[in-house]
């Protein structure tokens, strides 16, 4: 059963990597390293959708997997504590006050659990990785609970690894992406806190993140949530993803 599971995520992530393939285009040096664009003539009727803020509501937090509520399909963020989880999920939605973002680092100690408008797909906040500080056993009760989620939830579409942009990769960032590679578990890299980045700087910070990511730069999603910078087309991909 097991066997079959992984089958099938490697089967979708061969599938979402064609699809970004088709979708993706590269913009030139010192800006923002992938659009990820179908030409406006075949976009999905879905994806122009997405374009405007996502009607993003939110439904509960969760502390056990068993928990979560019913879904066709489901995205998840994660990424390191304090990496801008929640302002990016405020700018997706358009809105300021739909995720509680704090200046304490390892806050999300549960699974957010958002709807998508009145249709039957969700999105996921995940807890933050990588914060020492977070008392052990917390740490020890929610670490396992995203890794039951991340490989038993079923309708789960797409992970979206969100790392710092400004300071780059970290060790916990590059072994959660080896974690999800080892799972074939279909994930994006998104790249925060572009504004963050001097302008003549962002070239080669480009292509030194995506170096120590292991890939290609064109599959680096870059955005800025301060700056509304990448939010349409992340808008965009998600509505392929919950098509």
């Amino acid at each position: 059963m097991r066997a079959g599971r992984i089958e099938r995520r490697r089967l979708k992530s061969a599938a979402y990597a064609h699809i970004a393939q088709a979708l993706g285009s590269r913009s030139g040096s010192g800006h923002c390293a992938a659009k990820f664009l179908l030409p406006s003539t075949a976009r999905p009727q879905n994806a122009r959708i997405m374009s405007r803020p996502l009607p993003l509501e939110f439904i509960a937090s969760i502390i056990a997997v068993e928990q979560l509520p019913a879904s066709r399909a489901e995205i998840a963020f994660i990424g390191r504590s304090n990496v801008g989880k929640s302002s990016l999920l405020n700018a997706l939605a358009g809105q300021k006050k739909l995720a509680r973002v704090s200046n304490t680092p390892g806050r999300t100690q549960v699974l957010n659990s958002y709807r998508l408008g009145a249709t039957d797909t969700t999105v996921i906040d995940c807890p933050g990785y990588g914060y020492a500080d977070a008392p052990k056993a917390i740490r020890a009760r929610f670490e396992p609970m995203v890794e039951q989620y991340l490989l038993e939830r079923e309708v789960l579409q797409m992970v979206m690894l969100l790392v710092d942009g400004e300071i780059g990769p970290t060790k916990s960032d590059l072994e959660m992406l080896d974690w999800l590679r080892e799972h074939a578990l279909p994930h994006v890299v998104i790249a925060t806190k572009l504004d963050k980045v001097k302008q003549s700087r962002r070239g080669a910070r480009q292509h030194d993140f995506a170096l120590k990511c292991a890939t290609d730069p064109a599959n680096v999603l870059w955005v800025s949530a301060d700056k509304n910078v990448g939010i349409t087309e992340l808008r965009e991909r998600v509505g392929v993803w919950l098509a």
